[in-house]
């Protein structure tokens, strides 16, 4: 199966990019054949393409043709393509931003999920969060304190769930207001299933100019004339929170009986939309673009010479990107549809599927219950208790054991669940007031224990 990638790169800037490079990480199943602009190395499954020097304004685009495996057990998963463009130094910047910059990765190790999140700017955090969500659980969520080039870990059992990462950072930064990272296909749940379904639910929100990262699953036959939107947005509202950037694909293919010459995509934006925002995107064909009246949004292929899918069905096919933010002003339960009109020359338009997304805030399940009793106990320290900031858990595992480490208020109210493969767990209070909290550790062998921890 042969997998296109396209690549657009421009200078935006008012001074030349000397010695311009792009960087492509391709997934480790899938291997090079060809590309339009000629490879200058490869390393591994990191391609390099040298562009020389770029002048301001100065733009152009290529595409790269992979071998992706025919395996029917890939079906469902996503396969990520990134790319990144050197040199990669940005003017933007902002008098109101502290100067810390977080940034988030995440990977799968013999069934284990580990994230890490970093702070890379020269300053400290002050305000940031971040939270962990298990499809479409959270897990944690609490303050980070980072200074500048330290960071922080976690772990958790992969259990073939989606995991996410999501760091926001601090007021002001020039850019966007979260980082994350998701993690899929680790480990299987009890009953040796996976689970992809809550990858595309949430952003990963790492629109920077000059790093590009797109996901898409593996298919079967689909309709070739269709949209897709990433997020897909949460639950059956499809929320995503205000400010959460939408990028939107357009597929079409030529399914005809001749050549077709002019395609016309035609996209009424919604009217939640801000079509200020609009970032024209990567296509399969050079194209012109449009934007009239209350978001009349046309992309036009000229000479596109697209064949029917009969004399070659490879080639009949196309698309086009786009990405756009909402208006700043749209308010909480806002409907934003969207869907397109496709257009082969003088025929009758061929219309996609409708696209749906909500203006909300993510409400994850929250649980009060008991807390459970013991079963078999086991040896447990935890220094200092009473505690101000920090406090350590160390308890006697029998080889790597998982763990499982819960608190609770004293109305009963779960409030932190932190997982790991660790003997021994450093609890930070992370804004917690001060009080008195039960805490209850599971094991993956069935012993526990359970006791309270004093916050002062």
């Amino acid at each position: 199966m042969r997998i296109y990638v396209y690549i657009q790169y421009a200078n935006l800037g008012s001074s030349a990019a000397h010695d311009a490079r792009v960087q492509v990480l391709i997934p480790d199943e899938m291997s090079f054949l060809e590309s339009t602009l000629a490879l200058t190395s490869q390393t591994g499954s990191v391609l390099f393409f040298d562009l020389g020097d770029l002048l301001p304004g100065q733009s152009g685009a290529f595409r790269i043709i992979l071998q992706a495996p025919c395996d029917i057990d890939l079906l469902g998963q996503n396969a990520c393509v990134e790319a990144h463009i050197f040199p990669d130094s940005s003017c933007i910047s902002s008098t109101m931003w502290s100067g810390a910059v977080l940034e988030t990765e995440g990977h799968c190790a013999d069934d284990v999920v580990h994230f890490t999140i970093r702070n890379t700017g020269g300053a400290s955090t002050q305000h940031a969060t971040y939270a962990v969500v298990r499809n479409d659980e959270l897990l944690l969520q609490a303050p980070l304190a980072l200074s500048p080039g330290q960071e922080t870990a976690v772990s958790y059992p992969g259990e073939g769930a989606v995991w996410r990462v999501r760091a926001s950072q601090e007021p002001s930064y020039p850019g966007p207001l979260h980082h994350s990272t998701a993690v899929e296909q680790c480990g299987t749940d009890s009953e040796g299933n996976t689970n992809s379904e809550f990858f595309h639910w949430f952003s990963n929100d790492n629109h920077i100019r000059f790093l590009s990262e797109v996901c898409r699953p593996y298919q079967a036959a689909y309709d070739p004339n269709d949209k897709q939107a990433s997020p897909t947005g949460y639950g059956e509202a499809h929320i995503i929170e205000a400010g959460t950037r939408i990028d939107y694909r357009i597929r079409f293919q030529n399914t005809g009986n001749d050549t077709a010459f002019l395609v016309v995509l035609r996209d009424t934006l919604s009217p939640w939309l801000n079509p200020a925002t609009l970032r024209p995107g990567a296509s399969s064909h050079p194209y012109r673009v449009e934007l009239s009246g209350r978001g009349f949004l046309k992309f036009i292929f000229d000479n596109i010479m697209l064949p029917d899918s009969a004399a070659n069905e490879a080639a009949s096919q196309g698309f086009v990107e786009f990405s756009i933010l909402p208006r700043s002003d749209v308010p909480l339960g806002a409907e934003i549809f969207n869907s397109a009109a496709i257009y082969f020359d003088f025929n009758p338009p061929i219309f996609t599927n409708s696209i749906l997304h909500t203006i909300g805030e993510f409400s994850f399940p929250t649980q009060v219950i008991d807390i459970p009793q013991d079963q078999e106990s086991i040896r447990l320290k935890v220094l200092p208790n009473p505690a101000h900031e920090s406090a350590r858990f160390d308890w006697e595992a029998e080889g790597i054991q998982f763990f499982l480490l819960e608190f609770w208020n004293a109305s009963g109210l779960r409030l932190r669940q932190y997982r790991g493969t660790d003997a021994g767990f450093n609890f930070r209070r992370e804004g917690l007031p001060s009080g008195l909290y039960f805490y209850h550790l599971r094991l993956q062998n069935g012993k526990t224990a359970r006791g309270k921890l004093l916050l002062r």
